[in-house]
């Protein structure tokens, strides 16, 4: 199953990673069955779970292959389908938020940014 790892553009910290147990874990299972060679409808699909999970809601969002500016309100999407198991704990409360990106940018593939539009 395709694990996308969502880090706020903003803060700059890990926000959501698909492969992590919790509400939306049987919804992501079903839209990977149906979008797994969509990495753009993927990524752009798990920021909107993300933000409902956080009772944040926005009115599309968008995906590009770059990320805009820091001032853009969005995810930088990474793909650690094929990470090593330095990942595999990124959003645990133990790990160091620091760690966890530098985990992330090292070990997984940058696919593009999901733009959120208010």
């Amino acid at each position: 199953m395709k694990r996308l790892v969502l880090v706020d553009r903003t803060s700059n910290r890990v926000c959501g990673d698909t492969s992590a147990p919790g509400t939306h874990a049987r919804n992501w299972a079903g839209i990977v069955a149906q979008l797994d060679d969509d990495t753009a409808g993927l990524a752009a699909t798990a920021a909107r779970l993300l933000d409902q999970s956080l009772g944040r809601t926005a009115r599309d969002y968008i995906f590009t292959p770059f990320a805009a500016d820091r001032e853009s309100d969005g995810y930088l999407i990474f793909d650690c389908s094929g990470c090593e198991d330095g990942s595999a704990s990124i959003m645990s409360d133990q790990v160091d938020p620091d760690e966890a990106i530098y985990a992330i940018m090292t070990s997984c593939f940058y696919v593009g940014y999901v733009r959120r539009d208010h």
